[in-house]
């Protein structure tokens, strides 16, 4: 599946790409924006959360934790339709520029 657009459309393009701006944004950061948006307005309305982020990935039978320089995290083994992961790192993030850092670092880690 090379070159199908799988990180395209997750991702959007890479910096040195295309052109910047929502229109071009992938689903990961349009997904983390509306729920920075939902954590501020329940915050907003006196609730306390907190929005974590992980970033893991599967390659091949290993779960790798992208944020913790691809340490492996669990095997590929199956429960339902979810892969199982154990010990992955979850950082709290508040802004989109908190998410764009950790992307940026768990890239690095691939």
């Amino acid at each position: 599946q090379t070159g199908s657009g799988k990180t395209f459309t997750m991702f959007g393009p890479g910096e040195d790409e295309a052109p910047a701006g929502r229109a071009h944004e992938g689903v990961v950061l349009r997904a983390c924006r509306e729920i920075l948006r939902a954590g501020d307005a329940r915050r907003a309305q006196g609730l306390e959360m907190e929005v974590q982020l992980s970033y893991v990935e599967v390659y091949g039978m290993e779960v790798n934790d992208l944020l913790r320089e691809r340490t492996t995290v669990g095997q590929s083994r199956v429960i339902g339709h979810y892969y199982a992961a154990q010990g992955h790192s979850a950082a709290s993030v508040n802004s989109l520029e908190e998410v764009h850092h950790l992307l940026e670092k768990g890239a690095a880690n691939k």
